[in-house]
């Protein structure tokens, strides 16, 4: 189980965070909060915790603002657009996700196998296309030097919470 959860982990943003807090609940004590024995009882198979998105977005974004220097205004116009990127592209993994769970199932011909490459391809490219976009849409306000402190805060702060350092 564990094995199949480190593959979704590599897939990043919320698949990454959710699987920290559940493999290291006592690192994140501010961020995750245990559910009952009810309901762990009433959903076998689910998650045992249940993560404060909102209280992790709010430390992602002061920690970006912080590390890559942003004025209020940057990113009062940086944050809706970064969000709604991350959004997408969450759909776009549980798609992928998707297809992969179904080619898991049983044996399948070589033309399944290759419509199976091709819509992987198609989807990461969709991944790819939409940075594009959104490099291009923050650049109407904010310079590259900016944009490249941003991404590299927004990986440190990840492997912070992957690492248990973010409380």
């Amino acid at each position: 189980m564990l094995q199949s959860k480190y593959t979704l982990l590599k897939l990043g943003g919320a698949v990454l965070l959710f699987m920290f807090s559940y493999a290291h609940p006592t690192h994140a004590s501010q961020i995750i909060e245990p559910c009952s024995d009810t309901h762990v009882q009433q959903n076998p198979g689910k998650p045992r915790c249940r993560m404060d998105w909102q209280e992790l977005r709010r430390k992602q974004e002061a920690f970006t603002t912080q590390h890559a220097g942003l004025s209020q205004t940057e990113a009062s116009f940086f944050f809706p657009l970064f969000h709604e990127l991350k959004q997408k592209q969450r759909a776009i993994r549980r798609s992928m996700h998707k297809i992969s769970k179904e080619m898991e199932q049983g044996t399948h011909t070589e033309k399944q196998c290759d419509e199976y490459l091709e819509q992987i391809g198609k989807l990461r490219r969709q991944s790819t296309d939409l940075e594009i976009t959104y490099y291009k849409k923050w650049r109407k306000k904010l310079c590259a030097s900016k944009i490249i402190k941003i991404l590299s805060a927004d990986r440190k702060f990840s492997k912070q919470v992957f690492d248990g350092k973010v409380k």
